[in-house]
């Protein structure tokens, strides 16, 4: 299951990989003129650019993605924040989580620069259990406390405090800001 963990290993290879493939593309062109250097170089920049997430300041899909199977609405800004957004969608009851504690909760998450849902637990209706301590990302570690059981909270989370410049698989680019929908339902 695709859980809001960071995964260092993944991070570090796919560094390596946008550093080296565009320095074998620019050595291959060694010997083609310097016109032909330029034009690779430019289409590289186009390409980086075009794989990278919205960061902050930069344009999100404003549209709100929709709601699956009985998940809630998140709603995308039009521009990427630069710090954690937290807004509750419905209060809970009883006593607030707290950094430390162990979790289960339902969540979707959606990728600010295409207002796509890239997970969700409501599709299985089998809810996510952690801890609110590291390795979880920092925008939930930051963002969850102060929850209660019931409660619907709403992330937005620049990248410094999700998946950074290293991205997730396939799903979340590199710098890409996301927008979780959190509904606590269980504190142990």
């Amino acid at each position: 299951m695709f859980a809001p963990e960071r995964g260092a290993a993944l991070g570090r290879a796919r560094r390596v990989a946008l550093l080296v493939v565009p320095l074998l593309l620019l050595a291959a062109c060694s010997s083609t003129s310097g016109a032909a250097r330029t034009k690779v170089a430019s289409e590289l920049a186009t390409t980086s650019s075009a794989l990278r997430g919205a960061g902050p300041g930069k344009e999100c899909h404003p549209a709100s993605a929709p709601a699956m199977h009985g998940a809630p609405m998140a709603v995308v800004p039009e521009v990427a924040p630069r710090t954690l957004q937290v807004t509750d969608l419905k209060v809970g009851h009883g006593d607030p989580v707290h950094v430390g504690q162990d979790i289960t909760v339902q969540y979707l998450g959606v990728a600010c620069s295409t207002g796509t849902q890239f997970v969700t637990t409501w599709d299985r209706n089998v809810p996510y259990a952690t801890r609110l301590a590291p390795p979880l990302m920092e925008g939930w570690i930051r963002g969850v406390p102060g929850m209660r059981v019931g409660g619907q909270r709403q992330l937005v989370v620049p990248p410094r405090m999700g998946y950074g410049e290293a991205g997730y698989r396939k799903l979340v680019r590199p710098g890409e800001t996301l927008v979780y929908v959190i509904e606590l339902e269980s504190i142990s």
